[in-house]
């Protein structure tokens, strides 16, 4: 089973049957915008298929051996149930619905110098603190560049401490990036 689901919506409503298809038309018997096909199929459901909607609408993410236990069927009757109404436009489709996610407020490039060899262990501890989220070991006159951030500049001053008390972490610099560029 794929993430949230889009289903097209039915309710009973004084006798008249509502839909929200992905096709639409204006259908002037029933005063809705529904398409034929999309009437027709929502026409056709029975109890279970709209309990199984009911229950996908609730988390789309539930196994089909969960479903067919809460309506009283096989596994393999529910996924051919829920086939065909994806196949007859009852089920638009599946989307993910995730937050937006925006880059931290306050974000970081460090340079710091490593005071033993080999560098990897010590670079493996860098890597493992929260809000470290990546570790480049790089030539010239640093040893490492990391890239960190925080929810507010005393979170990241914070940070950039906890990573200078690191053993065998040398000298330290940071550069609050101002943007990103695309």
């Amino acid at each position: 089973m794929r993430g949230p689901v889009n289903v097209i919506v039915a309710i009973q409503d004084k006798g008249l049957l509502r839909a929200l298809p992905n096709d639409v038309f204006a259908n002037e018997m029933t005063g809705y915008n529904v398409s034929t096909q999309s009437l027709k199929a929502l026409t056709m459901l029975d109890k279970t298929n709209r309990r199984l909607l009911d229950l996908l609408a609730e988390n789309a993410r539930t196994s089909f051996t969960d479903l067919a236990t809460e309506v009283g069927l096989s596994r393999t009757a529910v996924q051919d149930r829920i086939a065909r109404m994806e196949r007859d436009g009852v089920i638009a489709g599946y989307r993910v619905d995730a937050p937006v996610v925006s880059d931290p407020p306050f974000q970081a490039l460090v340079s710091l110098e490593i005071t033993t060899r080999p560098c990897a262990p010590t670079l493996q501890k860098l890597r493992r603190i929260k809000g470290v989220h990546q570790v480049f070991s790089v030539t010239g006159t640093v040893d490492a560049v990391l890239q960190i951030s925080a929810g507010s500049s005393a979170e990241l001053s914070s940070l950039i401490d906890r990573i200078a008390a690191v053993p065998y972490v040398g000298n330290v610099s940071s550069q609050v990036i101002l943007a990103r560029i695309s």
